[in-house]
C-alpha cells in the first residue's frame, strides 16, 4: 500500500465515523436558516465520500510534495456541507 492509499483509507474511516454528525449538522442548519423571515426555501447536502476524494485528488494532491507524508485529507476539505437558499 502506498502513502496515498493509506491516506484514503484513513479519510474513509474518519468520514464514516463522522457522517452521522455531518447529517445532524445539515439538518440543524436547514432548520435554523429556514426559520429566518424571508427565507422561502432552503436545501442542502453532505458531500459524499467519493466526491470528497475526487476533489482532494484533483485540487489539492498535485500541490503536496512527495516528502510531505504527514498530511491528512480531511485538513484540505472544508465544504462537506453545502447549502442553497432561495
Amino acid at each position: 500500500m502506498n502513502i496515498l492509499e493509506g491516506k484514503i483509507i484513513e479519510f474513509k474511516e474518519q468520514y464514516e465515523a463522522n457522517n452521522e454528525y455531518y447529517q445532524s449538522a445539515l439538518k440543524f442548519l436547514i432548520d435554523q436558516i429556514g426559520s429566518i423571515k424571508g427565507v422561502e426555501s432552503i436545501s442542502g447536502r453532505v458531500k459524499d465520500y467519493q466526491e470528497s476524494i475526487t476533489k482532494f485528488e484533483t485540487k489539492y494532491l498535485p500541490n503536496i510534495t512527495s516528502e510531505n507524508t504527514t498530511y491528512k485529507i480531511i485538513d484540505y476539505l472544508s465544504d462537506f456541507i453545502g447549502m442553497l437558499s432561495e
